[in-house]
């Protein structure tokens, strides 16, 4: 993914990890719903606002996976150093303005401190071990405080097409075996993840790349929070190309990219596409892949 050196043998992606906040470093930056509300902010979806005054949600690694930034809430959780966290139902998901709840919040211009990027990224956990489901969770999230059990990936490169890309090779079944194989410990570490065999950007022709940005769009884009993500992709591919890929989803009238329902047996036929490909372009055979 990242080794040393120029061009594409290099860091073909041009990208850079980044853990945003230290849980114990800057915890003193934080502020939980209780003192928030002692203090006279009001909770507006969930960010906190008091006059021109913003804290946004403080993501953390158990509230995300594979194309899921809506995976876990702190919604009902007793604790915060609970191992799992309470996990929306159909229901929630199935709502385009349900999002989930930090333990915690951030003022918003802490977070312009610490990254430029405004409007979303990708991170993946830090946080595995080889008994777990998969090892490798990497999802796009909305833009909002990142604690450091989150790494996110910074991009040289603006294409929202490219992390379209990145993302679906990182979330992959074929690329999380071989994660699994470099794991050592419960964590992973940068000089770990620098070494994961990501495919190239030279890999992906146009018709590659159409294939997988549809399917990778319509996973994510399951909530309004995530809308500033949709409308760098639409920015990019056009209101044309949109349409011709989202025929029973296409650009509103006033031109704004609609969430996609939430339908869990469309969702895995969708998965099952993406990870077939890369089964294909990292020349699995079908016996292996059988294994």
């Amino acid at each position: 993914l990242v080794n040393e050196g120029e061009g594409e043998a290099g860091n073909p992606w041009g990208v850079s990890f980044q853990r945003m906040f230290d849980m114990s470093n800057d915890s003193h930056l934080f502020r939980t719903q209780e003192e928030m509300e002692e203090a006279g902010s009001t909770l507006e979806g969930n960010r906190f606002v008091k006059g021109e005054e913003v804290w946004l949600p403080l993501y953390e690694a158990k509230m995300f996976w594979h194309y899921d930034h809506r995976y876990g809430t702190f919604e009902g959780a007793e604790s915060r150093s609970s191992t799992s966290i309470p996990t929306p139902g159909a229901e929630e998901y199935a709502d385009p303005e349900y999002l989930v709840m930090p333990w915690y919040w951030v003022k918003e211009e802490f977070v312009h401190e610490r990254n430029k990027d405004r409007g979303w990224y990708i991170g993946f956990r830090d946080i595995t071990n080889s008994t777990n489901e998969r090892t490798l969770i990497s999802s796009i999230i909305p833009f909002s405080g990142v604690g450091n059990t989150a790494p996110i990936l910074n991009f040289a490169s603006h294409s929202s097409t490219r992390k379209l890309l990145i993302n679906a090779n990182l979330c992959s079944f074929c690329f999380d075996r071989i994660a699994r194989y470099k794991a050592g410990s419960t964590h992973l570490n940068f000089y770990i993840v620098k070494q994961l065999p990501v495919l190239p950007p030279s890999a992906y022709t146009p018709t590659l790349t159409n294939f997988i940005a549809p399917r990778v769009i319509e996973l994510t884009y399951t909530a309004w929070d995530l809308e500033p993500f949709a409308r760098d992709v639409l920015a990019e591919v056009g209101v044309a190309q949109w349409n011709a890929w989202f025929p029973q989803n296409p650009v509103g009238p006033d031109g704004t990219p609609r969430p996609f329902v939430w339908d869990e047996e469309r969702r895995f036929d969708l998965r099952c596409d993406l990870d077939a490909l890369y089964f294909h372009l990292y020349d699995i055979s079908r016996e292996d892949v059988d294994y």
